[in-house]
């Protein structure tokens, strides 16, 4: 007999990023349910320690972009007779040979493995039929207080007297993918929006990519503390989520929710009304973005975020809440 039914794993922030975001989260949602749960900081990982939380659990949920952790997680819950839920953050076969034969064996091994997208859909399938795809979006349960510095809140303000668009964009780090391209496309944006009328808000918290690009443009701005995106999204007119690769960007929900335009690579498939883009087709994004111009003046309807249960909020009580 197992001594708890739902273990958690992941990081919560800090460091800020989409999965540790995604897990703070979830831990609140649990909370505000009123679902019992144990949690495992992976931030203080050691072997035994996570052998024996997964032992003690009926359910493990594991939250990481380490494929050489899924696969651990994986092969410890079936020794351990837990059932391994693995949400998969990010596109399934974005890796070379041998990290992608980790995540299908891990994708083979786990009671259910969740996925963000149609294309890691149709990869997972061929390896566990019951893969489930599912949002990784999971709204604040209290939007807390705002958290731009009174020097950012200033710097938007001028950048809304003299510019035409205010758009804006996020990177967690400076990463790349397996092609050695910039994960989150930064570079390539500072390039396209340096000679624009238009201007460009960037959440950078760890401050890599500003040390990266050390030109300064007065119709650019770094933010590199942390802070709450959604802030930076109500004061902008768009948002740009140039990856590379992705998953089931929060960023993009965050936006839809605040009634903001999004303009996203088509690289996986993405939301109902987000305005697609070519990667790396700078005419592309100019045309999205004057389309963005034309319908400023529109009149929009503000909204809060949206507050329905979370997918996987939904999933536990299907298959786990029946047995607390």
């Amino acid at each position: 007999m197992k001594s708890n039914k739902l273990l958690i794993i992941g990081k919560c922030p800090l460091p800020i990023g989409g999965v540790t975001i995604h897990v703070q989260r979830l831990l609140d949602w649990l909370d505000h349910s009123n679902i019992k749960y144990e949690y495992y900081d992976l931030k203080r990982f050691k072997f035994f320690s996570f052998c024996s939380a997964i032992k003690r659990n009926d359910y493990a949920h594991l939250h990481s972009s380490s494929p050489a952790l899924r696969l651990v997680f994986a092969v410890i819950c079936s020794l351990s007779h837990t059932k391994a839920l693995i949400t998969y953050h990010g596109n399934i076969g974005r890796f070379g040979f041998v990290k992608n034969t980790l995540d299908a064996l891990s994708v083979r091994l786990a009671y259910l493995p969740i996925v963000l997208n149609q294309g890691s859909l149709h990869i997972a399938r061929k390896y566990n039929n019951k893969v489930i795809l599912s949002s990784a979006y999971i709204p604040e349960v209290n939007v807390g207080k705002n958290t731009l510095s009174e020097d950012s809140l200033n710097a938007i303000s001028r950048l809304k007297q003299s510019n035409k668009v205010i758009a804006c964009t996020n990177a967690y780090n400076l990463s790349f993918d397996k092609k050695g391209n910039e994960i989150y496309g930064i570079s390539f944006l500072v390039s396209c929006f340096r000679n624009s009328g238009n201007a460009l808000i960037i959440s950078d918290p760890s401050g890599n990519y500003r040390k990266k690009i050390k030109t300064e443009y007065d119709n650019i701005l770094f933010i590199t503390y942390p802070h709450s995106f959604i802030e930076v999204l109500k004061l902008s007119d768009c948002f740009i989520r140039y990856t590379s690769t992705d998953g089931d960007s929060l960023s993009i929900h965050e936006a839809l929710d605040c009634n903001i335009p999004v303009i996203a690579t088509d690289v996986v498939s993405r939301p109902d009304g987000v305005i697609l883009v070519k990667l790396n087709d700078e005419v592309d994004l100019q045309c999205k973005l004057s389309q963005i111009k034309c319908c400023k003046n529109n009149d929009t309807v503000e909204s809060e975020q949206t507050r329905k249960i979370p997918d996987i909020v939904k999933i536990y009580n299907s298959i786990i809440a029946k047995k607390f």
